[in-house]
């Protein structure tokens, strides 16, 4: 068991060097800030649809933003 966490180590201290290695491109950032907004937005409009609908209201989709209009 021993030589499995030594294999594992070795190898994730590899890993590690080879992504402190090379320079940060301006793409691969973006679609990291892309990849981080989405989830979050995601998460922003579940806890907007729980308050609404705990008052009362629900989310329209009619237009390009959400809104919080009145039950029908």
């Amino acid at each position: 068991m021993g030589d499995n966490l030594g294999f594992a180590l070795d190898g994730a201290w590899k890993v590690l060097l080879a992504g402190l290695g090379p320079k940060p491109q301006p793409v691969g950032t973006g679609i990291g800030w892309l990849l981080f907004l989405l989830p979050l937005a995601g998460i922003a409009l579940g806890i907007t649809f729980i308050v609404a609908s705990g008052f009362g209201k629900q989310l329209s989709f009619e237009h390009i933003f959400p809104t919080i209009v009145d039950k029908h």
